[in-house]
C-alpha cells in the first residue's frame, strides 16, 4: 500500500505516458525540420567562411537591429556580406526597448507645437522647414510600422493604448504648449483620427471609451475621476526575437552573420610601420578588421571592400579603432523599464501618460503575461551593462500608481524585473558646420578611411536606417556598384518564421501535438512556423526520459526512491515530467526543448543568450531566471559537451550577468549584515537546490546568495563549504528545545557528500557571526548593557 503522494505521482506518470504515446504517433507525420529552420546555416559554418581568408564586399560591425537589417539588405542586392557582433544579437540597446513599433505620435505633436509657436513669426522659413522634416520622419515611421504589422504577423500585433483624462482642462499644459490645456475637450480624439489617416487607416481605428466602458475594459484604473479615455493603436513586438529573425533571414540570403566575434582592430591599405601599434595604425582606406572569436579564442583577419559601423550607442568606440582622436558623434540617453505582475493591467490594452511630472511619456503595457512600465530618460555614458537606478525605479512606481485603483497597492516588492537601456543620440561629425543635428538617424562617411557609420533612430525605423546606410556605402564605394543585382527589396521580405505561421497556429499545435494552450501560444509567437521544430525536440527529450524511467522497477518503486531522495513534487515536474512540456520553471511557459532548439538552430552560445534574449525570462522575472540557470546550463552542456569546469564557469558568468537586472528588492552591496529569516532561507534553498541533491553545491550556493540579494565572495563561498563540513545540526532534547552540539563533528560521507551544504548548515552559517561580524559586536554591546542594568537595579531591584 503506497502513500497518497506516491499514488498521485504514479497516476501523473501514467497520464503523461499516455499523452506521450499520442504525441509520438502524430509526430511521425513529419520528422524533418521546417523549411526556414533547414535553411539557416550553423554558427560554425559561418565562422569557417568568415575566417577563410576570402574578401567580402561589405564588413558590418554590429549585429543589432540596424546591423542585421543592413546585412539582409546588402545580401539581397547581391553583395557578399560579413557581419560580426562582439556579444549576442541584440545584446545591447536592441533588446531593451519599450517593445513598441510606433508611428511617432510624440514627434508629430512636437512638430505641431513648434510650428504653432512664436518661432513661426520670428523665423518662419526655418520653422516651416523643420516642420516638413519632422512630418516626413513621422510619415516614414508610419510606413515602417505598416511594413512590420502587415509583412511580419508572426512577430508583431496591434495593441490598443488608452490615454485617460480625469480633467476637462489639463494643467500644466502638455509639452509646454498652452493651447493643449483644452486638449481633453475634443482636440486629442481629433488628433488621433488624423494620426490614423497618416497610415492610410490601415491600423485599427482610434476611438473614445466612456467612463463606464473604461471601468469594464480597464478595472485597474482609478476610474472614479476618469472623464473618458481616448484609445489609439500602435504595434508591439518582442524586440530581441525580431532582431534574431532579421539576422537569420540575412543568413538565409547568404550573409555571414556571427555573434561573439569582436573587431579588435581595423586593417588599412597601407599597414603600419614595423613596431607601430594601436588602434587605427596604418594609413589609407580601411579594408577590413582583425576579429577575435570569443568562443574558440582564435583571431583572424576579415578583409572587405567596404566597412559599415552599426554600433548604436557604442559607435564612438568603434570609430576609435579607425581614428583614436576622432570627434565624438554619439551621446547616450539611458532609460529604465520595470516589469510588474499581470494583475496590474488587462492583457489586451495598455496605457500612456503623456504628461508625467517631468514631461516624459510613460507607458503601462501588457507584455508576455506581465505589465511593462517605462521609461525614464537622462544623458549617460554608454555601457554594455547598464543598471536600473533605484531612484528611477521608485519614480516609475510613483507615476504609475497615480492611475491605479486605490485597491491596488503598487509596492517596491511588486517589481519582478528592472533593466536599463541606452539610446544613441547622434550627430554627423563629417557634415558641414552649418548642418544641424539630426532628430532621427545619422549616416556618415569618413572620406579619409572610407568607413561609413549609422546611428540614432528608433526600433520602428531600423529597416529604413539600414537601407540608407547601404545606399551610402554603395555610393562611396565604386567597386560595389558593379555587383548590385537589384535595388533594396527588404520592404517585400518576410522574416524567418513567417512560413507556416497563421493566427490559428496555436490551435494546430494543441490539436496535432497535445500541447497546452499557454505553451502553444508562447511557441507560435516566439518561433512562428518553426514552432513545430521545437515540439519535435520536446518529443525527443521526452522519449529519452521515458527510456531512463524504464530502468526503474515500477512507478511506485520510483516514487519511493523519489521520496527518499528529498526530491520535491515541484522538482519532479520540472526535471522528469514525461510529456513534451518539461517546464524550465513553474508558472512560465518556457520548456526545456527551447534551450536545445536554441543551441542547435538559434545560435545560442551562452546561458544568458537563452534566458535574456531567446526566452526573455530575465526581462520578465529575475528570480525565475535565476532558478532556471542550473537547468539551462545542464541542457546546454549536453549539447555542447561541456565538462564540469566549463559548466561551473558558465553558471558563474550567467549569475554575474543577472546582477545587472533589478528584482523585487534592491541588491545589497558591501553590507556586513546579511541576516535572513528561516522561512526566507528555506524558500531560497528549495528553489536553488538541484533535484536529488541533499543540499547546495558551490554553484547553487552562489545562486541562493544572489536570490537573497547579497553577493558572496569566493572566500565566503569556500568558508560556507568548510563550515558545512564540520557542522552538526542541533538535537532536540527531552524538553523539546534544541541543544547545540558539544563540538562540531564531521558527518558521515554517506549522509552529506563533500562540497554539499545541507539546509541546517546553510541557515546556521548565513545567520552566523562568520558572515555577519557585526553580530559579535551587537552581542557584546547587549551583554554590557544587561550588566549595567542589573548592577543599577533599575529593572530588577
Amino acid at each position: 500500500q503506497c502513500s497518497s503522494r506516491n499514488r498521485f505521482i504514479h497516476m501523473s506518470m501514467l497520464r503523461a505516458a499516455t499523452r506521450n504515446c499520442h504525441v509520438k504517433t502524430l509526430s511521425q507525420l513529419s520528422r524533418r525540420v521546417s523549411t526556414d529552420t533547414g535553411r539557416i546555416p550553423s554558427r560554425l559554418t559561418m565562422v569557417k567562411a568568415l575566417s577563410s581568408g576570402e574578401e567580402f564586399d561589405v564588413l558590418i560591425i554590429g549585429a543589432g537591429a540596424t546591423g542585421s537589417a543592413a546585412a539582409l539588405d546588402a545580401a539581397q542586392r547581391g553583395l557578399k556580406v560579413a557581419c560580426i557582433e562582439q556579444e549576442d544579437y541584440s545584446s545591447g540597446t536592441s533588446s531593451r526597448s519599450t517593445k513598441l513599433l510606433w508611428g511617432g505620435s510624440r514627434y508629430l505633436v512636437q512638430a505641431f507645437v513648434n510650428l504653432l509657436s512664436t518661432k513661426l513669426i520670428t523665423s518662419p522659413v526655418e520653422t516651416i522647414n523643420r516642420f516638413k522634416a519632422d512630418f516626413k520622419m513621422v510619415m516614414n515611421c508610419h510606413r515602417e510600422r505598416k511594413f512590420m504589422l502587415k509583412e511580419q504577423p508572426h512577430l508583431t500585433k496591434w495593441l490598443p493604448i488608452a490615454v485617460p483624462f480625469n480633467k476637462w482642462l489639463v494643467y500644466p499644459p502638455p509639452f509646454g504648449f498652452y493651447p493643449a490645456i483644452f486638449g481633453p475637450l475634443g482636440v486629442f480624439p481629433v488628433f488621433f483620427k488624423f494620426y490614423d489617416a497618416l497610415s492610410g487607416f490601415t491600423c485599427p481605428p482610434s476611438h473614445v471609451m466612456t467612463p463606464t466602458r473604461s471601468r469594464r475594459k480597464f478595472p485597474q484604473l482609478a476610474n472614479s475621476e476618469i472623464k473618458y479615455c481616448s484609445v489609439f493603436y500602435e504595434g508591439t513586438h518582442d524586440d530581441s526575437r525580431t532582431n534574431l529573425a532579421v539576422a537569420q533571414t540575412a543568413a538565409v540570403e547568404g550573409a555571414c552573420i556571427v555573434n561573439y566575434c569582436e573587431a579588435t582592430a581595423l586593417l588599412r591599405e597601407t599597414p603600419a610601420p614595423e613596431g607601430a601599434s594601436g588602434a587605427g595604425s596604418g594609413t589609407g582606406k580601411v579594408v577590413g578588421a582583425t576579429v577575435k572569436d570569443h568562443v574558440s579564442g582564435k583571431q583572424f583577419d576579415v578583409r572587405a571592400k567596404s566597412v559599415l559601423l552599426c554600433g548604436g550607442p557604442f559607435t564612438d568606440e568603434l570609430r576609435q579603432l579607425e581614428d583614436p582622436q576622432c570627434k565624438s558623434a554619439i551621446n547616450g540617453a539611458s532609460g529604465i523599464h520595470i516589469v510588474l505582475p499581470s494583475y496590474f493591467a488587462p492583457s489586451n490594452i495598455g496605457l500612456v501618460d503623456m504628461n508625467t511630472s517631468d514631461g516624459r511619456f510613460m507607458f503601462f503595457l501588457p507584455w508576455k503575461g506581465h505589465v511593462l512600465v517605462g521609461t525614464t530618460d537622462h544623458l549617460c555614458k554608454p555601457t554594455m551593462r547598464p543598471i536600473a537606478d533605484e531612484s528611477e525605479i521608485k519614480w516609475l512606481l510613483h507615476e504609475a500608481s497615480k492611475y491605479l485603483n486605490p485597491e491596488l497597492r503598487l509596492r517596491r516588492q511588486d517589481v519582478l524585473s528592472a533593466w536599463a537601456g541606452i539610446r544613441p543620440l547622434a550627430i554627423d561629425p563629417h557634415a558641414d558646420s552649418t548642418a544641424s543635428a539630426s532628430r532621427d538617424h545619422v549616416v556618415s562617411h569618413n572620406p579619409q578611411t572610407g568607413v561609413v557609420f549609422v546611428s540614432g533612430g528608433k526600433w520602428t525605423t531600423f529597416r529604413e536606417m539600414a537601407e540608407d546606410a547601404v545606399d551610402k556605402l554603395i555610393s562611396v564605394t565604386p567597386e560595389l556598384k558593379q555587383k548590385i543585382r537589384s535595388p533594396c527589396r527588404t520592404l517585400l521580405t518576410h522574416f524567418v518564421g513567417y512560413e507556416g505561421f497563421s493566427e490559428n497556429l496555436p490551435a494546430r499545435l494543441i490539436q496535432n501535438y497535445g500541447t497546452s494552450s499557454r505553451v502553444a501560444h508562447r511557441l507560435a509567437r516566439a518561433y512562428g512556423g518553426r514552432a513545430v521544430d521545437v515540439i519535435h525536440i520536446a518529443k525527443e527529450l521526452a522519449d529519452e526520459k521515458q527510456a531512463q524511467l524504464a530502468t526503474q522497477a515500477s512507478p511506485v518503486a520510483f516514487a519511493e526512491d523519489l521520496e527518499d531522495s528529498e526530491l520535491s513534487l515541484e522538482d519532479f515536474y520540472s526535471e522528469s515530467f514525461l510529456g513534451p512540456e518539461a517546464l524550465l520553471v513553474p508558472d512560465y511557459p518556457f520548456i526545456e526543448a527551447e534551450v536545445v532548439f536554441g543551441v542547435r538552430h538559434d545560435w545560442v552560445v551562452r546561458p544568458e543568450d537563452f534566458l535574456a534574449r531567446r526566452s526573455r525570462l530575465a526581462y520578465l522575472n529575475k528570480e525565475a531566471a535565476m532558478r532556471a540557470i542550473p537547468r539551462v546550463v545542464q541542457l546546454m552542456a549536453r549539447e555542447l559537451y561541456w565538462d564540469r569546469a566549463r559548466q561551473s564557469a558558465e553558471l558563474v558568468r550567467c549569475v554575474e550577468f543577472m546582477r545587472h537586472f533589478g528584482g523585487s528588492k534592491p541588491t545589497v552591496r558591501n553590507s556586513t549584515m546579511r541576516l535572513a529569516t528561516r522561512a526566507d532561507l528555506l524558500d531560497v534553498f528549495r528553489k536553488t537546490k538541484r533535484p536529488h541533491a541533499p543540499g547546495l553545491t558551490q554553484d547553487t550556493l552562489r545562486l541562493a546568495s544572489e536570490m537573497l540579494n547579497h553577493i558572496l565572495t569566493d572566500a565566503e563561498l569556500e568558508d560556507c563549504l568548510q563550515f558545512a563540513a564540520t557542522f552538526t545540526a542541533p538535537v532536540a532534547t527531552s524538553t523539546g528545545k534544541k541543544s547545540a552540539p558539544a563540538s562540531p563533528v564531521v558527518p558521515p560521507a554517506a549522509t552529506v557528500p563533500a562540497g554539499v551544504v545541507p539546509f541546517e548548515a546553510f541557515a546556521a552559517w548565513w545567520n552566523s557571526e562568520r558572515l555577519n561580524p557585526e553580530l559579535k559586536e551587537m552581542k557584546q554591546h547587549k551583554s554590557a548593557n544587561m550588566e549595567q542594568m542589573e548592577g543599577s537595579g533599575s529593572m530588577f531591584g
